[in-house]
């Protein structure tokens, strides 16, 4: 959105926003999972994400999970790394992540989320460069997928991305590392972006 200053200048709505990017990648399959948060709601997601951690059934309980430590006997049990491959096996983690998602597709306007797949099988390798191939892939479809993201959530708006947070312990980041791979600086991703 645009609006005019006091001497009749177009300006263009500004928003600040970060980026928490991870990716899982199968024999046939990369997939690019992006969550965008808006820095003016980042205080209030976390606390929202944090409060929904708890599994306590009182729900008088539940408003405060970072003063709950030494009330709530479910805090202990619910105070730990959730990851899908898991979720499976442990119930409390399961319902961790429900809760989370039920947030998540309620509606509110906190966060924006975004998933590419990426069809490997369909892919000319060649067109990637000679060298570093699975990097050039996840560089370029990376790019693709923030300025589209970004685009389509905040068009007409000045973007600026103030963080990008990335799982470094996965095993795509892994093996791409040892090929010499490393994810774009920010400045170059934003060079390239354009935005």
């Amino acid at each position: 959105m645009c609006h005019f200053n006091l001497f009749g200048e177009q300006i263009q709505d500004e928003i600040r926003v970060k980026l928490f990017c991870d990716e899982s990648k199968t024999k046939d399959w990369l997939y690019l999972g992006l969550l965008i948060v808006p820095e003016k709601d980042e205080n209030e997601l976390i606390n929202d994400l944090l409060n929904r951690r708890c599994a306590n059934p009182n729900p008088n309980k539940i408003k405060d999970w970072i003063n709950c430590k030494k009330k709530c006997n479910y805090h202990k049990k619910n105070d730990r790394e959730v990851h899908f491959t898991r979720l499976g096996n442990d119930k409390e983690m399961y319902f961790i992540a429900k809760r989370w998602m039920d947030y998540l597709l309620s509606g509110n306007n906190r966060i924006r989320f975004y998933v590419l797949g990426i069809d490997r099988t369909k892919l000319n390798i060649n067109k990637f460069g000679k060298s570093n191939n699975e990097g050039n892939i996840y560089n370029r479809f990376f790019r693709m997928a923030v300025k589209g993201v970004l685009n389509s959530f905040f068009n007409n708006r000045k973007i600026i991305i103030t963080d990008i947070y990335h799982d470094d312990n996965l095993s795509l980041e892994k093996s791409l590392s040892q090929k010499g791979f490393t994810i774009n600086r920010l400045d170059q991703l934003l060079k390239k972006l354009e935005l």
